[in-house]
């Protein structure tokens, strides 16, 4: 809009002068014959007085550009302008320009030019006006709206400059988070702009808390991170203007919020704040059901458990506080529930013998301990866990996903430890949250267990398997005893699942619901070829790996060598190229070994004999000679050089011979012919077998890693296994004088 007013208030200048000197030239001075020659001479003097003012006040402008705006100075700010204007050195020579002008038309009683004249450079005088005046005086709004406009038109540029970015990072000192984003925002059709302008206010921000007590005082920097603790304590409140930014980019969320609380807590005047905040959070997690509740729970993960690892305990006590205040908030499924349940689970993990943790005896002191402020008394984390232990209000897929998001914050490791950094598995998870659920005190609802995460059922499954034995009897683990020990008071554990299945297995049910589920979805998705297709294109693709293998002689009569037979069970893939290579490369190297074990060759070891061997071998007579493709650089240049190039012939390596080889006077040939090759489903004698192998002791089958029926199993065994028959005969004919391989290891 600026350069708009800008560009129509020159033209009108140019326009008034220009319309002036027409009428002075068709009219001369008549128009004017109601003003008096005194009267023009006043207004431009006037106009003359304007233009001085204007130069006075240009020219006390310039003086004062040394002085700041938000850590810059004003002739420095000036370079953010977007706007058209003009210089202040264009401006005055403009300035000049015009009064002389007026001078010689007056003088040369041209009044209609002169007072034309007085007229454009009074409108260019209030051009010049609008357009510096608030900025000479630093009219907050123009100020701020230079610094949008020149970040607004300068967004497709990465590299921003330092005088915005110092500008910026002053206004987050002075404003905070908040209100630097409504200077620079657009209305709502800019979304993707405000985002952009969020996160970069955000970087800005979190490089200057990270960096403040370099920068400023103890008491400045004090001000300047409460100020910014305030605004993100907004953000995860829900309060911030444009807060479904944040949701549609929780990892940016997460990540900018985790770093502003963590980096101010370091600052030592604001961790109690900071702490404060926390604490609060935790209360808002109970009593609210805000969009961004879910997200501020890995915040606090993420935060609670970096301090443990530090052996830092301030965070999660704060937090044990605030439940401690409202106890009752465990007996609801809440995202305060959740977050409970994952520390709890973390404090375990970190206190059990799969971790090297250093800290142990802290957190057993932690977790056993009430503390007593003023008249305040605040319950240990083991009794809050009793409250929770009740009826374990956690729905198990979000505890899950939970511990999806933060697993790497989740994890131990110390340097050169990778071991450690493994142990904090699905599996792990699956176990500690199934082992608390069944000590539940309350009615238990095991359909919650079933997801569509495969290897969360698997985990489910294998745990009811190490806990039941093959008389169904629920026999608790070590690994279950141990968790429930570090957790309970009471001397009595899974009272009332023992109770539970004196009446029904719930949890069995449960795990046959997986079991059929995954067998279920196994059998659909094998879907392969018909097995007689199947069978030709392997059978071809065989035929043509044989008959491209070095030796091979279709002259050797197969009847005076031997017939060998086998059978092997193969599992189909749903690729069906990569199944169709696996069975070729199978049958192909088993033919291959059988033909192998009946050729006699001999060795020549790669050791300090290896140069006086090869000589042997090549000081022997022989009509000619062929040597693998790798030869040639193994048996040396000395040797090369006394070869007689018209008896070599350099060949592929034999995957027969599996080795290097100097063959003289074709040494080595074979041929083979195949009697019989089908591929075909199992029998029922087989198919029996196969099933006998999974059955238990209680007559259950449990197939991989999941209980399966009778029926189920045969479906399976029948679709996803085929029984590949080879029959063929071979004769090979090889001499152990004239055939080497040449080995790459010594004797």
């Amino acid at each position: 809009m600026k350069k708009f007013r800008f560009s129509v208030f020159n033209l009108l200048c140019v326009l008034v002068v220009f319309v002036g000197s027409v009428l002075q030239l068709k009219y001369g001075n008549s128009l004017l014959c109601y003003i008096k020659k005194d009267g023009a001479l006043i207004f431009c003097q006037s106009t003359g007085s304007i233009i001085a003012i204007l130069c006075t006040v240009l020219g006390v402008s310039i003086s004062v550009q040394s002085n700041e705006y938000y850590g810059v100075r004003l002739s420095q700010f000036y370079e953010l302008r977007t706007d058209k204007h003009h210089d202040f050195l264009i401006i005055i020579l403009i300035s000049i320009f015009a009064i002389i002008a007026n001078v010689v038309t007056y003088t040369l009683n041209l009044y209609t030019i002169a007072i034309a004249i007085s007229l454009g450079e009074i409108i260019y005088c209030i051009n010049v006006a609008l357009a510096e005046i608030p900025l000479i005086v630093r009219n907050d709004g123009r100020m701020t709206k230079v610094v949008g406009d020149y970040r607004f038109e300068n967004k497709e540029e990465k590299e921003k400059s330092k005088v915005y970015l110092t500008i910026i990072e002053n206004y987050l000192v002075v404003l905070g988070i908040n209100d630097t984003y409504k200077i620079l925002k657009k209305n709502g059709t800019y979304k993707d702009y405000n985002k952009e302008i969020l996160f970069e206010i955000l970087e800005i921000g979190l490089n200057l808390v990270e960096s403040i007590e370099e920068k400023y005082n103890e008491d400045e920097a004090c001000v300047i991170a409460h100020k910014l603790l305030d605004n993100v304590n907004d953000i995860m409140c829900g309060n911030f203007e444009d807060n479904c930014i944040f949701l549609e980019n929780s990892k940016n969320y997460i990540y900018y919020v985790t770093h502003y609380l963590f980096s101010i807590l370091r600052i030592s005047r604001c961790e109690s704040k900071t702490l404060k905040t926390i604490s609060y959070i935790v209360y808002q997690l109970m009593v609210t059901k805000s969009e961004s509740a879910i997200l501020n729970v890995e915040v606090l993960i993420s935060i609670a458990v970096k301090k443990i690892k530090e052996g830092d305990f301030k965070v999660i006590k704060y937090i044990r506080n605030s439940y401690s205040e409202m106890p009752t908030s465990l007996y609801r499924n809440n995202n305060a529930t959740l977050l409970f349940a994952i520390l709890s689970m973390e404090i375990y993990y970190l206190h059990s013998s799969v971790t090297a943790f250093q800290y142990k005896n802290e957190i057993y002191q932690f977790l056993n301990n009430e503390e007593i402020y003023g008249e305040q008394r605040y319950s240990s984390w083991a009794d809050l866990f009793n409250f929770f232990q009740r009826n374990v209000p956690v729905d198990f897929k979000t505890f899950i996903d939970q511990y999806s998001s933060n697993k790497w914050d989740l994890v131990y490791s110390i340097e050169d430890d990778r071991v450690t950094g493994l142990l904090l598995t699905r599996n792990y998870i699956v176990n500690w949250f199934m082992t608390i659920y069944l000590n539940n005190h309350n009615i238990f609802d095991f359909d919650q267990f079933i997801t569509d995460d495969e290897s969360v059922n698997a985990a489910i499954i294998e745990y009811y398997y190490n806990c039941f034995d093959n008389e169904e009897q629920f026999v608790p683990t070590n690994e279950m005893k141990e968790i429930i020990d570090f957790f309970q008071n009471e001397d009595s554990c899974f009272t009332t699942f023992l109770v539970e299945l004196h009446e029904n297995n719930s949890f069995k049910d449960l795990v046959m619901k997986l079991s059929a589920q995954k067998t279920k979805k196994e059998i659909q998705e094998t879907s392969l070829p018909d097995n007689n297709e199947l069978e030709k294109t392997v059978r071809n693709k065989i035929d043509r790996e044989v008959e491209s293998e070095y030796g091979i002689d279709r002259s050797i009569d197969v009847n005076e060598g031997f017939t060998c037979k086998f059978r092997v069970r193969f599992e189909k893939y749903n690729n069906e190229d990569k199944l169709e290579d696996e069975i070729v490369d199978y049958v192909k190297e088993h033919i291959f070994e059988l033909i192998h074990k009946q050729t006699e060759y001999d060795k020549v070891y790669n050791d300090t004999d290896l140069e006086k061997n090869i000589n042997k071998i090549f000081s022997e007579d022989y009509k000619e000679i062929e040597l693998s493709e790798n030869v040639k650089q193994i048996i040396g240049e000395s040797i090369n050089e006394n070869l007689n190039e018209k008896d070599v012939k350099f060949v592929k390596t034999s995957n027969i011979l599996r080795a290097d080889a100097i063959i003289k006077d074709r040494a080595f040939r074979f041929n083979l012919h195949f009697e019989k090759f089908t591929i075909r489903e199992m029998g029922d004698d087989e198919v029996f077998r196969f099933i006998q192998g999974y059955k238990r002791n209680d007559g259950q089958y449990y197939y991989e890693d999941r209980f399966a029926s009778t029926e189920d199993i045969i479906q399976i065994a029948k679709k996803k296994f085929i029984i590949i028959s080879v029959s063929f005969k071979f004769n090979v004919i090889s001499n152990a004088s004239k055939c080497h391989l040449l080995l790459p290891f010594s004797k």
